[in-house]
């Protein structure tokens, strides 16, 4: 779809590129993502390049193949067609004021692609340094683009040395090892079949090392699983919002020792001085009636670091019942519990399909069939 509206090549369409990849899908990394732009742009051929480089990170060769075509094979058929149009109206007037609309169009878009690509995440003034650098002695200077090119991956080197990469969402295999683990309970077992954890872990895209937060933890399901994903270097925090008689948590901790029990209000369900990388509420908004959720959704914005994640799942309400049916049917309405978030200043960037059932008219709490239901993924800008 993106190569049918590629006025200008891909560098046109690059924002919605890196949008799905990144932060939809989490085949790569911001940093990965321009760093497969880069090897694209340096090799001959046309810049359409990046997206079998795409392909190839998310299904190998096979995956190279299909994206290469996927993205030629379209947009070939459609150049064709309007190649043969193009020239039988080239004196028409209409034609000159589309050309010169499109101009504009183009240009803009071509600038929003470079400045995604210069500002991958917290932005370095390194890279804004070599980039001003590069577009300076291009402008002032009679020099080869290629030595350009050269002096910057140099200066890159020098200057980036070190700097540790951002890890990449752990792979598939990874996900099924951990659902997978003998050390989990039978009663975690029996929860996988509706929750679908492997899933979970790929729609939301963990890393490791990443610090999370999982609010109403309860007995600890979502945290532990996570808290595997993570692993070692990476630590997730379970809040309840009051002390647990049975300690499940704790007995978690027996296992996975990088888990950290918080008691805090739901409210505030942050512990201070902490910043995540990762925010779920898995299956409780619609608990939180007598919460004030705009307080706590502004709290989650403020611990998360920019580019951060929050993630929501529930049980799916009617079209115009809101949060009223959270004491009977223990369901709430999606649209309405993403407007409460978004009001916190999150954006939204994906809804995942593997829990959801259209055929449940969402008039039970437990209905003899799997129920409707939603998981959302927001993000700090």
């Amino acid at each position: 779809m993106l190569s049918l509206i590629a006025f200008g090549g891909m560098p046109s369409v690059m924002p919605e590129m890196q949008r799905l990849v990144v932060e939809v899908k989490g085949w790569t990394t911001p940093t990965e993502f321009i760093q497969l732009f880069a090897i694209a742009q340096a090799a001959p051929g046309p810049n359409v390049l990046i997206v079998s480089l795409i392909g190839w990170r998310a299904a190998g060769l096979t995956g190279a193949i299909v994206a290469l075509l996927a993205v030629c094979f379209p947009a070939a058929l459609l150049s064709w067609w309007v190649a043969d149009l193009w020239e039988r109206f080239k004196d028409s007037p209409w034609r000159i004021a589309i050309q010169r609309a499109i101009a504009p169009l183009v240009v803009g878009l071509i600038l929003s692609g470079g400045y995604v690509l210069c500002t991958p995440s917290t932005p370095d003034w390194r890279l804004w340094a070599i980039a001003a650098g590069s577009v300076t002695v291009f402008l002032t200077m009679k020099i080869n683009p290629l030595w350009i090119l050269a002096a910057g991956g140099t200066a890159g080197a020098f200057l980036l040395t070190g700097c540790a990469s951002t890890p990449a969402p752990i792979s598939a295999q990874r996900a099924a090892t951990i659902v997978a683990s003998p050390e989990r309970t039978a009663a975690d077992r029996t929860n996988d079949v509706r929750r679908k954890p492997a899933e979970v872990l790929a729609f939301i895209g963990v890393r490791e090392g990443w610090t999370v937060l999982d609010i109403s933890a309860a007995g600890g399901y979502t945290t532990e699983l996570i808290a595997r994903a993570v692993g070692s270097k990476g630590r997730v925090y379970g809040q309840t919002s009051r002390p647990d008689p049975r300690e499940r948590l704790a007995e978690r901790m027996k296992t996975v020792s990088n888990i950290v029990p918080v008691v805090r209000p739901f409210d505030s369900p942050a512990p201070p001085d902490v910043s995540f990388d990762l925010v779920t509420l898995m299956f409780n908004y619609h608990d939180f009636a007598n919460v004030d959720r705009a307080q706590m959704n502004r709290a989650i914005f403020n611990a998360l670091k920019p580019g951060g994640l929050y993630v929501i799942a529930d049980h799916s309400g009617r079209p115009g019942t809101g949060m009223s049916e959270y004491n009977t049917l223990h369901r709430i309405e999606e649209s309405f519990l993403r407007k409460e978030v978004e009001a916190a200043g999150f954006q939204w960037v994906a809804e995942a399909g593997f829990l959801r059932n259209p055929s449940d008219p969402r008039d039970q709490e437990t209905p003899p069939f799997p129920k409707d239901e939603f998981v959302l993924k927001f993000r700090k800008p």
